[in-house]
């Protein structure tokens, strides 16, 4: 589940177009397995905005996120995938700084808006 109180360090991304996600591949020389690209109604799905997908605990988890800034990134990202747009995460192989300046650059370089680093209990926005 995407957004949990137990998440790995990620970032997460807009982009409009599919080729932007191979110009994000070749600047982070990321191999696959750490980057995930959610589209359309299975985007949705999967992102699981309301909780719906993981029981009573994810819905009162997602109700208490309507207390902090994470619950407008969330619909944020889920208005994206409505709209046809494609959400892009990659998962962080260390949380720290100079990854997080890494991955951000690449973020950048393909052409990604509304760009966020999610760890744990922090939330931070890397759009410029």
């Amino acid at each position: 589940m995407h957004f949990t109180w137990a998440s790995r360090p990620r970032l997460y991304g807009v982009f409009a177009w599919p080729e932007q996600i191979s110009v994000l591949r070749e600047a982070l020389g990321t191999p696959r397995t750490n980057l995930h690209v959610l589209r359309g109604p299975g985007g949705v799905a999967l992102l699981d905005s309301i909780g719906m997908r993981g029981g009573l605990l994810a819905r009162l988890h997602r109700f208490l996120q309507g207390m902090t800034d994470e619950r407008s990134e969330i619909t944020l990202y889920r208005q994206a995938l409505e709209q046809g747009l494609l959400v892009v995460l990659v998962d962080m192989p260390r949380d720290d700084a100079v990854t997080k300046a890494r991955l951000r650059w690449a973020f950048q370089q393909a052409g990604a808006s509304s760009v966020h680093y999610y760890g744990r209990f922090v939330n931070e926005a890397l759009t410029i």
